[in-house]
């Protein structure tokens, strides 16, 4: 019965093996490699005793195929997912079925039948509004808004960007981000009075890492604060994970603290302004789910998160307005999903707009250019005059200094199709161009 065994281990490996060396050709033929053929294990000979294989390479034949049948075993959900994490990223971008195959082990899908939204705790609108004329922020827990399901699979949608190198902002791509958007904005929109303008980031910040520094996320332009205090903009903050001083968090200074609350001064007292009121600082731990937002003039950040943080602190934002203050930056009715082109298009000017807060790798600026050539039609004429546009086209020009002429061309050719398309002059922007492309090399290497 052990010979018997033995024989069937030796089998076993040798199958396996052939299976591994056909999967082997495959993937190396890419590189101009041959996995050379891999010979069948001569029969493993028992002992004198009976009692199976006799030499260490016996041995390490049976090792080899108990290793294998472990290692190929069917994979759980979990595990996919693990494995997927090897990094592999889509073939082709800009292509809605890629995307759908690359999610698909996380629960992530594009172009899914939209779902249903289950009814909502009673909220008592009066504390939130007070709290935000107050200390300039509020909060929503998990079960004050619906959809919290996809949470995880955004969790597992993140690590899949992660290893595939790709910036977290494409997880916009995905269904499931844009149904937990469209809850929590309709949530909110009878509480506040403002509407989701479109403007989205993704945060993925890693042990070791921090968030965005110090800053109001509008510290010009219009005060957009009613007599009352309440804030014509806010940033709503969707906890992914946890998030507590131990992984980062978000610490303010409450606006009743803040004596350049009400003043539009910019950011340049804003350090002062933390440290004469440091006592009032606060940190805002939340648990998944959990929903904070918070008016464009509190001033904030994000802490750094400990290099033996548990896990990384995930979190999807974006930005509700007074129509009066700001316009969104796409075209869509209240709680509908984005056409794939568009929210490519969203991703692309996001990523280009925050770049001076978070570089956009180089790898990545060319396609992001790309999109924009392609699909800048889905933006509103709001994508352009507002705060975000001017980010959006110096960034743009920032984008050729690390490249060449190539991306001159296209950069250029972007910005102009973007103008032309609302009829505004362009002779500023090919100025801007040229003034850049003068101190560019004459040729790429």
């Amino acid at each position: 019965m052990v010979r018997g065994l033995a024989k069937m281990r030796c089998c076993m490996a040798a199958a396996l093996l052939a299976v591994l060396q056909c999967q082997w050709n495959k993937r190396a033929t890419n590189f101009g490699i041959t996995v050379h053929h891999v010979s069948r294990p001569r029969p493993i000979q028992s002992s004198k005793h009976g009692r199976g294989p006799s030499t260490v390479k016996d041995w390490a034949i049976c090792s080899l195929s108990f290793s294998l049948m472990i290692c190929l075993r069917p994979a759980t959900s979990a595990a996919k997912v693990r494995r997927r994490a090897l990094g592999v990223a889509p073939p082709d971008i800009l292509c809605a079925a890629d995307w759908n195959v690359f999610g698909k082990d996380a629960g992530l899908r594009v172009g899914s039948p939209p779902g249903t939204c289950s009814d909502l705790q009673e909220l008592d609108f009066s504390t939130m509004q007070q709290q935000m004329r107050h200390d300039g922020y509020s909060k929503l827990k998990q079960e004050d808004w619906s959809n919290g399901g996809h949470l995880t699979s955004l969790d597992a949608g993140i690590g899949l960007l992660e290893a595939a190198g790709l910036p977290e902002q494409f997880l916009l791509v995905f269904d499931e981000a844009w149904d937990v958007a469209n809850s929590v904005s309709q949530t909110l929109e009878p509480i506040f009075g403002l509407k989701n303008n479109m403007d989205f980031f993704v945060f993925n910040v890693r042990p070791g890492k921090f968030g965005w520094n110090l800053h109001r996320d509008r510290p010009e332009g219009k005060l957009g604060l009613a007599e009352d205090g309440t804030p014509e903009y806010t940033t709503v903050w969707i906890a992914i994970t946890d998030a507590s001083p131990e992984t980062s968090c978000i610490y303010v200074l409450p606006a009743h603290a803040d004596p350049e609350y009400r003043t539009m001064s910019g950011s340049k007292y804003d350090k002062q302004v933390v440290a004469f009121a440091l006592q009032h600082v606060r940190a805002l731990p939340v648990e998944s789910g959990t929903v904070l937002t918070w008016s464009h003039r509190l001033l904030h950040w994000g802490s750094a998160a400990p290099e033996a943080a548990a896990q990384a602190r995930r979190t999807l934002t974006f930005a509700m307005a007074a129509p009066g203050y700001e316009q969104p930056l796409l075209d869509v009715q209240a709680g509908q999903r984005p056409s794939f082109e568009a929210r490519l298009t969203l991703i692309a000017y996001t990523l280009i707009c925050y770049h001076h807060s978070q570089p956009v790798p180089l790898n990545m600026q060319p396609l992001l250019i790309e999109i924009m050539q392609r699909h800048s039609e889905h933006l509103t004429v709001a994508a352009i005059v507002q705060q975000t546009g001017e980010s959006l086209f110096r960034n743009m020009l920032a984008f050729c200094e690390m490249g060449g002429q190539t991306e001159m061309i296209a950069v250029e050719d972007a910005g102009d199709k973007m103008l032309s398309r609302f009829g505004m002059k362009t002779d500023w922007w090919h100025a801007e161009c040229s003034a850049k492309r003068a101190k560019l090399p004459a040729r790429e290497e």
